[in-house]
């Protein structure tokens, strides 16, 4: 999933579908991660126009997932 923001309202639904093994929910999480800190980035150097940064509610929901 390259773009989980398109299937997923906030990081932390993604713990809950079940239709994802634990895996595949890390492989997701680590792309949002890369996402939201590209987004950081840009906002950094005044690129603005994206969503707001989820940075933290995604590395919340990685260390929900890494303490299962």
């Amino acid at each position: 999933m390259i773009n989980p923001a398109n299937f997923y309202d906030k990081p932390d639904t993604v713990l809950h579908d079940s239709s994802l093994s634990t895996q595949q929910q890390k492989e997701v999480l680590k792309n949002w991660e890369f996402d939201a800190r590209e987004l950081d980035v840009a906002d950094d150097e005044n690129m603005n126009g994206g969503p707001p940064g989820l940075l933290s509610e995604v590395l919340k929901a990685i260390d929900e997932l890494v303490g299962k």
